[in-house]
């Protein structure tokens, strides 16, 4: 049985005005990348790299003629490595394979359909540039395998672990952890300013938000439509906010629409001046 759950939204502007003014990872704006610095990251296709002992970026693009990558190379193949692949983008069906990635942020620039993500094995994305997957559209990371997706972002601008400007649906067997720290702007772990977020099928996420920035709002996932949370796995959510006036909130949906399958595989720990939990989660009715 789905529980629905609604109560008084709580608007937050600053969130559509930020993300509008995003650049590179998730800089979308009504569905749309927006025009600004959009030559300097990725011109077309899918963006992946990686970061070298100074902390330094290096984008590489992956397109049809060029569509496979190694952790580390400069430069992307034409050919499948005999030695494998660490992502793989399918042009035709607008598909990611990540297989034991370990690098930066993946960043869509000008995809106007769904991007599937498929994990494989264990990968890893360390970003410096606002998130650690970016979409245009609508996002789907998924897994037949129990692949297992780790997000890091922990520098002065990352504040979204995974973004879209359209629907994001995490599905069958992936695993995601997510971790986003910093001292500025309203740090989020999952959000759609467009679009529903869903957690599906045996999917499993948890998540790490932390800010310190006087006046932050910090959050778990945030859906601008719909929130719906049907896996038969674990969903952790930590969200510590320890600014002043700081708030942190667990789940919330713009639209006042949360269905919930298993209340017991929801746990949430929140921490800050104001706690919006959207409901407390051992108080809802089964």
């Amino acid at each position: 049985m789905i529980n629905k759950l609604s109560r008084a939204a709580i608007i937050s502007l600053f969130v559509a005005v930020i993300f509008s003014l995003m650049p590179a990872c998730g800089q979308l704006s009504g569905g749309t990348i927006g025009a600004q610095e959009v030559s300097a990251f990725y011109p077309n296709d899918i963006g992946v790299g990686y970061l070298d002992n100074s902390g330094t970026a290096h984008h590489v693009t992956l397109d049809s003629a060029h569509p496979y990558y190694i952790n580390g190379d400069s430069e992307p193949l034409a050919e499948e490595p005999s030695g494998g692949y660490n992502a793989y983008y399918n042009v035709s069906s607008r598909t990611l394979y990540l297989n034991h990635y370990d690098g930066i942020e993946i960043d869509e620039r000008e995809g106007d359909d769904k991007l599937t993500v498929v994990l494989e094995g264990d990968n890893r994305i360390v970003s410096n540039n606002y998130c650690g997957i970016g979409a245009n559209k609508d996002l789907e990371v998924t897994s037949t395998s129990g692949g297992k997706l780790k997000v890091i972002c922990n520098a002065a601008s990352d504040y979204v672990g995974i973004v879209s400007g359209g629907d994001i649906a995490i599905s069958g067997s992936a695993d995601i952890d997510i971790q986003v720290s910093l001292e500025d702007n309203d740090p989020l772990g999952i959000a759609t300013f467009y679009g529903s977020v869903s957690i599906t099928d045996s999917s499993k996420v948890k998540i790490l938000v932390e800010d310190t920035e006087a006046y932050d709002n910090a959050y778990g996932i945030y859906a601008e439509n719909n929130l719906v949370l049907t896996t038969t796995k674990p969903i952790e959510i930590t969200v510590k906010n320890t600014g002043e006036q700081g708030s942190a909130t667990g789940l919330h949906s713009n639209n006042d629409n949360i269905s919930i399958s298993n209340t017991e595989n929801i746990k949430m720990d929140l921490a800050a001046h104001t706690i919006d939990v959207y409901y407390p989660i051992e108080s809802l009715e089964s």
